[in-house]
């Protein structure tokens, strides 16, 4: 069974008309699953967002536990009912989209290979007669 640990979340706004307008909230959280016999525990990153404002959940803990799963199951939902019905009216959404299916979080693309040739030591820092 994977458990979900919500890391993150932030609610977008826009100013509109001299207002302050929600647009969205994105929410970064882990699934861990148990290990599988002679592995290690599995954890993978993904991004949500929601039209559901997460500044009104009072937790990362209630996050965790009730709203992330209900936002993924409403999500998995609404794709299986667009994809069934066959409806160009109601496309299914895509992952990262506003009320779409979570995305996946690739380390590999997110946080690119350290190169130690392209970057130099930093200078030292005061007067010459301290070093």
């Amino acid at each position: 069974m994977e458990r979900l640990f919500a890391l993150d979340c932030m609610d977008d706004f826009a100013e509109r008309d001299g207002r302050r307008v929600f647009l969205h909230s994105s929410i970064v959280f882990e699934r861990r699953g148990h290990p599988q016999a002679g592995s290690t525990r599995v954890k993978r990153l993904f991004f949500l967002r929601s039209s559901t404002p997460c500044m009104s959940v009072k937790s990362m803990k209630v996050m965790s536990s009730e709203v992330l799963p209900s936002l993924i199951a409403a999500a998995h939902r609404r794709q299986t009912l667009t994809s069934d019905k066959g409806s160009a009216a109601a496309p299914p959404l895509l992952p990262g989209e506003v009320d779409g299916p979570e995305v996946l979080i690739d380390p590999r693309e997110v946080f690119p290979l350290f190169e130690p040739h392209i970057f130099t030591r930093a200078p030292e820092r005061g007067p010459p007669s301290m070093r």
